[in-house]
């Protein structure tokens, strides 16, 4: 209970003091304590597995992935050890993100901490996935001033730094290699890529052959685990989940756009309005994955998820400081800032509280079993 106050208070400083590097820091650190410490999470039983008896999983691991495990059994560190080096490089690739591209980093770091932090805390794989993602946002977005490199040349130098990303990403957990469509929409206008969005759905849903990315599942080292959910098996089990994962899917990014749409009409009244530009493109481009939700596996609602840490960014970022949470506001930027606070509560709700994810937060962290 003293911890679960801990994090309220610190929560609260966090909007209080939306640029502080100190809160930000603890922010963090209790963040790490939780993913390293805490136990009991949903996934916890299978990643026990996987650490200690890596070779039943040789097949259903990605490669880079099992290299992390093989390395830290190597240096002899117990499991919770090997969790804590995990939080250490996700909090990393996390934290160094928020604090450079957000305005309002303290925000920021709340938000996510809602909705998917608390997901990835029992999803270590996609959760170390999602991390490298949100690392290479930098090469999406343009920077503050100076801005980074962005143009719609074939190829530039930040386009190869993503997929480099997105192919470490994919060798943490296979889902990520789905992130490469990303690289459509930073090349092309908002009409062309729901165009794509639309084109690709209708491939999948009517055209689209499990067996055809056999290969790359093979090269990425996850074929057996991937290959699970194109089954027969699990197509008729009860794990589909089909509803929940649609509904949650299309509210998200229904929201998302929304918001972009807002920024667009009234941008005289907000900031970084181009960055809006793009996330738009981003979350058009991946609701692709409601072909793959509807036909073969509702566990394609992860790719969206892992984009939300830049809505967060690019949507409060638009603010401009003497607006944000101030009673000084227009009704646009109130909006603006309700409809980022609605994001976070959704996924809160649709995927953390109705399927117990929660569990985690209320664990004491120092009566851990492992230490026993």
């Amino acid at each position: 209970m003293i911890f679960v106050m801990l994090l309220v208070i610190v929560g609260l400083m966090n909007f209080l003091f939306r640029r502080s590097k100190f809160i930000f820091i603890i922010s963090a650190i209790l963040m790490w304590a939780i993913m390293a410490f805490t136990y009991g999470n949903a996934d916890e039983d299978i990643y026990i597995s996987r650490y200690e008896n890596p070779s039943i999983w040789v097949g259903s691991s990605e490669l880079l992935f099992s290299a992390i495990i093989y390395i830290c059994r190597i240096i002899g560190l117990s499991f919770m050890q090997y969790k804590a080096v995990l939080a250490v490089i996700y909090m990393l690739l996390i934290s160094t993100t928020i604090w450079k591209l957000s305005e309002y980093p303290n925000i920021v770091i709340t938000l996510f901490f809602f909705y998917p932090f608390v997901m990835n805390v029992s999803q270590l794989r996609f959760g170390m996935a999602s991390a490298i993602l949100i690392f290479s946002f930098r090469y999406l977005l343009r920077d503050k001033s100076p801005r980074l490199e962005f143009t719609k040349k074939n190829i530039t130098k930040n386009d190869v730094r993503f997929i480099l990303c997105v192919i470490l990403a994919s060798l943490m957990h296979s889902c990520a290699i789905y992130w490469l469509v990303l690289l459509i929409s930073k090349k092309t206008t908002v009409k062309t890529t729901m165009f794509w969005m639309l084109f690709i759905n209708t491939i999948v849903l009517f055209v689209f052959n499990p067996a055809s990315i056999g290969w790359l599942l093979s090269i990425l080292g996850a074929k057996d685990r991937m290959a699970a959910y194109f089954s027969s098996e699990y197509q008729t089990s009860s794990y589909r989940h089909i509803g929940a994962s649609l509904i949650t899917t299309l509210l998200i990014g229904g929201i998302i756009f929304l918001l972009c749409l807002l920024v667009e009409r009234k941008k005289k009244l907000f900031q970084f309005t181009d960055d809006v530009e793009e996330l738009m493109k981003y979350n058009i481009m991946l609701l692709t994955v409601i072909s793959i939700i509807i036909r073969y596996t509702s566990e394609m609602y992860r790719p969206q998820e892992a984009l939300l840490l830049m809505s967060f960014i690019v949507l409060t970022n638009a603010i401009k400081r003497g607006k944000f949470l101030s009673f000084k506001t227009d009704l646009y930027s109130l909006g603006l800032e309700v409809g980022v606070f609605s994001i976070a509560t959704v996924g809160f709700f649709t995927r953390v509280i109705m399927y117990h994810n929660y569990l985690s937060l209320w664990v004491p962290i120092f009566r851990n079993r492992y230490l026993v």
